[in-house]
């Protein structure tokens, strides 16, 4: 592996930085205690107290790693609420130690009130660089800890003992421990409080909670992607190896050697769907078990940072020059903002229009996608100093070198992306349109859209006795109409659509679109018909439903 990190010392860096040696450099933050507080400023004040704590405790800091490894929201999230009350190794809770390090007895309950979701993330940066923090590698029993908090800043203010020791330049990953304070995205506070007062709280979606997950899966987070020779750092390809396609969806494989790429006229699907072939071109009948699958999806570099645009995404800080939705920062803004590592969080819907009118949704999937799952890091810099602290530093990375590669829900716990589409033409339209999102935790309301939908007269329900009654026939090839012109008509209808939502675009899948698209001998693999629009990428592929125990395991391992 070629070595991608120059080590530079930089004493402008140091001075400015982490100078922590002379005492007299270090700004002490203010308290605050006015009667009300904005949200940051709760957030800024919280990370101060913190800092103290967890410096003075380690029962505290041994706490915080054991709940942030939990993931009770699939992240690596410790949410206040639910943790203030826990007693600690000394018999006291968590709140009755924060506040003996607070300015007086009002201070917590102020911020309290201002940041109703407080959090506290550990992040785990060791997908940037594995020398980066990871809290899954955090030593608790050192006192050397900095907190910093949701800023909206470039440079990040870092604090230690409740002191501010510096600023964290922007395009940096720490390689030091840090906790961050912020608002939780993937919570939303309940209408109504209980009668004893307090807050109650639930999941944005199911997708989030993690108390449902699935045991025993293992993130990764230690993987180092700056190696060159990793497939993790190439998968930026359209093709899948023979042998993983034979496992997912031999149906498939079968489809494109029968038709190739439309043998007079006829689709994949309609050897999938109809179990027709070369020989029986006029008589097929619907196969019921027979589904889509989201199989894979990517972002192109700029969609990665259309994510990072509303104030509950990870990466957006710089609140002060960025402030609306219909300002995209550049590329080089937002690795600027990249900052509390939380995940991305996707919204995919899928519809179909009815032959007799009206429109079926036939999918839906809210998905937690972490950023090292999307993304690699082809390049960085490391920066040191020498402080109180021991050689603190930390890994800069140019807008350049933050690359896309593929997301595979099978390959995570809970994320099979199977559609109720099977196709049935008698019925249903012959396209399929998807609304694609990234979800920016907000009010749910609904968004209207109108899509053509097609139908194919090639398909009727079966006459009673001639097949069988309430099997579905087809009639010829593809969907050209043997019995008339394809009907076509424009359906409006709702979709599900949160505040802020970035829109990524509405694919239209069609029945007669190749799902293999051609096979190369010599290194055994087939490329996959990719849905490119705008910023983001998607590949489906047919399975049978009966194999989705297999398929997971095959695909998991």
């Amino acid at each position: 592996m070629r070595t991608l990190f120059r080590f530079v010392a930089m004493s402008a860096f140091a001075a400015l930085v982490f100078n922590a040696c002379n005492k007299d450099s270090i700004e002490q933050e203010e308290s605050v205690c006015a009667t009300t507080l904005s949200e940051q400023e709760g957030q800024q004040a919280f990370a101060v107290i913190l800092s103290k704590a967890v410096a003075m405790e380690p029962s505290l800091r041994t706490f915080l790693k054991e709940e942030a490894i939990k993931r009770f929201d699939m992240d690596y999230d410790v949410f206040y609420p639910y943790v203030k009350d826990s007693r600690l190794a000394n018999g006291e809770t968590v709140r009755e130690m924060l506040l003996r390090y607070s300015d007086n007895s009002e201070q917590l309950t102020q911020i309290e009130q201002s940041v109703p979701k407080l959090t506290i993330l550990i992040p785990d940066y060791s997908w940037v660089e594995k020398n980066c923090f990871s809290v899954n590698s955090w030593d608790t029993s050192s006192d050397r800890v900095a907190v910093g908090y949701d800023d909206r800043m470039e440079a990040h203010p870092i604090y230690c003992k409740g002191e501010k020791i510096g600023d964290l330049p922007a395009f940096s990953f720490p390689s030091f421990p840090i906790l961050i304070v912020k608002s939780n995205e993937r919570m939303v506070v309940r209408e109504a409080a209980t009668k004893s007062g307090e807050r109650e709280y639930d999941f944005f979606d199911p997708e989030f909670d993690g108390t449902k997950q699935t045991k025993g899966h293992i993130e990764g987070g230690l993987i180092n992607y700056w190696d060159d020779s990793s497939n993790l750092v190439q998968d930026q390809h359209d093709y899948i190896s023979s042998a993983t396609m034979n496992i997912i969806s031999p149906e498939t494989v079968n489809a494109y050697n029968t038709f190739g790429l439309g043998w007079n006229g006829a689709a994949q699907r309609d050897y999938i769907f109809y179990d027709m072939n070369q020989t029986n071109v006029n008589n097929g009948s619907l196969v019921t078990y027979e589904r889509e699958l989201i199989y894979r999806f990517s972002l192109s570099q700029a969609g990665l940072f259309r994510c990072a645009d509303n104030i509950t995404d990870p990466q957006l800080n710089n609140m002060v020059t960025y402030t609306e939705k219909g300002d995209r920062p550049n590329i080089d803004e937002a690795i600027r903002r990249m900052w509390g590592n939380g995940g991305f969080e996707f919204q995919i819907e899928a519809f179909v229009g009815l032959r007799e009118g009206g429109v079926m949704r036939v999918g839906y999937y809210v998905v937690s996608v972490n950023p090292h799952d999307l993304v690699y890091v082809s390049e960085g810099y490391y920066t040191y100093d020498w402080t109180w602290f021991n050689n603190w530093g930390s890994f800069t990375v140019s807008a350049e070198h933050f690359l896309p590669k593929w997301y595979y829900p099978l390959q995570h716990p809970n994320q099979f992306l199977k559609l109720d589409n099977s196709w049935n033409l008698s019925a249903v339209s012959d396209n399929m349109q998807l609304v694609i999102s990234e979800v920016d935790a907000q009010t749910t309301t609904s968004k209207t859209v109108s899509t053509i939908f097609k139908h194919s007269n090639s398909v009727t329900a079966s006459v009673s006795g001639e097949i069988g009654t309430g099997i579905i026939k087809k009639i010829g090839l593809g969907v050209s109409g043997t019995w008339g012109d394809e009907k076509t008509q424009s359906q409006s209808y709702s979709v599900t659509w949160q505040d802020g939502n970035d829109d990524f675009g509405m694919p239209v899948v069609y029945y007669m679109d190749n799902i293999i698209t051609s096979y190369d001998s010599e290194n055994e693999r087939y490329t996959l018909r990719s849905y490119d629009f705008g910023d983001f990428s998607m590949c489906l592929i047919p399975i049978d439903e009966r194999r989705i125990a297999t398929i997971k395991t095959a695909t998991s391992n």
